[in-house]
């Protein structure tokens, strides 16, 4: 990767928060993704125009991060995730399109201002700034969970609170309970998985079909779908990871993946956590180069 420049503050926002955000954009035109949403295949409750608007939203919450980080804010994150849910309300925007990718990224845009556009600090940035947010950011993420109420949460009973509850501990605190989920795991622990499928597609050329396709295959390869096992159980994460292996092995990924895409719209199975990854990874390239790093 390249060395960071003199890019900080409030003038790294303008420049690396859109970008951050394309990668979110750019990931659902991707094509073939086994059941998810691309160009040419929608799923019953999204399509790409769906993904167009949220994005919207999405670079809304991520200029808020990043300008609420280098004004001093002391919760830059809970700043992004009221952003983003006001935007998703002004949208009309009552279905979850990307709050994985918006729970990746508000970190990543706040670190914007002390990272110098280095896709290594930024993520480190992120996930220390993740780990000292507030339980207003709690409050606001819950918020989001009660407004949206994504497909594969249902009730829940043990220590932590339901999310129709109220929180109780930091957002860090939070998904450090739950890093057997991705994202949760990324967002806690340096976005190490994004960084390598960062180092994956800027092997393949940059931004492209083919290096997506070949990041999303290593990336479901090597950590498997964990929004696939909340969703369908351990059974069907094993299962969708040792085919994704198997089809990997003869040689093109992007056959690969066309080869399980019937298959898995047939069962249902969508890799949404990985997916987040992949846009994490789009971002992260995207703000490296749009700060100066060639």
């Amino acid at each position: 990767m390249a060395s960071a420049t003199s890019w900080g503050g409030r003038e790294a926002c303008g420049l690396g928060a859109p970008a951050l955000a394309a990668g979110a954009l750019i990931e659902p035109l991707a094509h073939p993704k086994p059941g998810a949403v691309t160009r040419l295949r929608p799923q019953a409750d999204k399509d790409v125009f769906t993904f167009a608007v949220h994005s919207v939203a999405l670079a809304s919450a991520l200029l808020a991060s990043c300008e609420a980080s280098a004004s001093g804010s002391p919760d830059p994150i809970a700043v992004g995730l009221r952003a983003y849910r006001a935007s998703l309300r002004r949208l009309g925007l009552r279905v979850n399109v990307g709050l994985g990718q918006a729970l990746m990224l508000i970190p990543l845009s706040a670190s914007l201002p002390t990272s110098h556009g280095s896709p290594e600090l930024m993520a480190g940035r992120a996930s220390e700034l993740i780990m000292s947010s507030s339980v207003e950011a709690s409050r606001e993420y819950y918020a989001l969970l009660r407004d949206l109420e994504p497909s594969h949460l249902g009730s829940y009973r043990g220590p932590l609170p339901d999310f129709r509850e109220e929180p109780r501990l930091g957002l860090g605190e939070l998904l450090r309970l739950v890093t057997w989920d991705l994202v949760a795991s990324e967002v806690t622990g340096g976005y190490r998985l994004t960084l390598r499928a960062l180092n994956v597609i800027e092997e393949a050329g940059g931004v492209s079909e083919g290096a997506i396709a070949r990041a999303l295959a290593w990336a479901l390869a090597e950590a498997g779908d964990t929004l696939i096992a909340r969703k369908w159980g351990l059974r069907a994460y094993l299962v969708s990871r040792a085919e994704v292996v198997l089809e990997a092995s003869r040689g093109d990924p992007v056959r690969a993946l066309e080869a399980l895409d019937d298959l898995w719209r047939g069962r249902g199975w969508s890799p949404g956590a990985v997916l987040d990854v992949i846009s994490a990874a789009l971002g992260l390239h995207l703000a490296s180069r749009a700060l100066g790093q060639a």
